[in-house]
């Protein structure tokens, strides 16, 4: 859901996507078909992937229709405070879902996730007509460096990594 100022100054809370066009007469989209899930928490962050600004994408709605337009900003859903009540799933890699906001060509938005979107870079080569080279799986996985206990040490442990220990005391 998103707030906005409208040109009258009114202030407005929790409008969907789809009751923004890019100008008047636009024909408006079910929101089923620009967004594919609810928000997975109250913690988000905003992005402009620069790699990203502005190139065209295309994404696949649920009934298997094909919509194009240019990549505009990407929203990630954060893990909160873990006493908030209701934590929601943004930090469950299975779950994890971010949104990329999509200015259709249609003239309506969209927010849609990698795994339904692609994206056209005239320097890579990219054919948005090709079938995809791999099918996209689902991370499962927790990702950590820190899982092996070999490298567990506690605050008393003496040793050396790839720093020298220095006497501060003057003598």
């Amino acid at each position: 859901m998103f707030h906005f100022v409208m040109e009258d100054g009114g202030i407005w809370w929790r409008a969907p996507i789809s009751a923004f066009c890019q100008e008047e007469g636009v024909k408006e989209q079910p929101l089923h078909d620009l967004v594919l899930w609810d928000s997975f928490s109250y913690n988000i962050a905003v992005t402009t992937f620069h790699q990203l600004s502005g190139a065209k994408m295309r994404f696949t709605t649920r009934d298997k229709t094909q919509f194009e337009g240019r990549y505009l900003f990407t929203l990630d859903w954060t893990e909160g405070d873990y006493n908030e009540l209701n934590y929601g799933y943004a930090g469950k890699p299975d779950q994890h879902k971010a949104a990329h906001c999509i200015k259709l060509d249609n003239g309506n938005f969209a927010l849609q996730p990698n795994n339904r979107c692609r994206v056209f870079d005239s320097n890579m080569g990219t054919d948005l007509n090709q079938p995809p080279l791999i099918d996209r799986l689902v991370n499962t996985h927790n990702w950590s460096v820190e899982d092996q206990p070999r490298w567990t040490t506690d605050e008393k442990e003496v040793g050396q990594y790839d720093y020298d220990y220095r006497d501060t005391e003057k003598k």
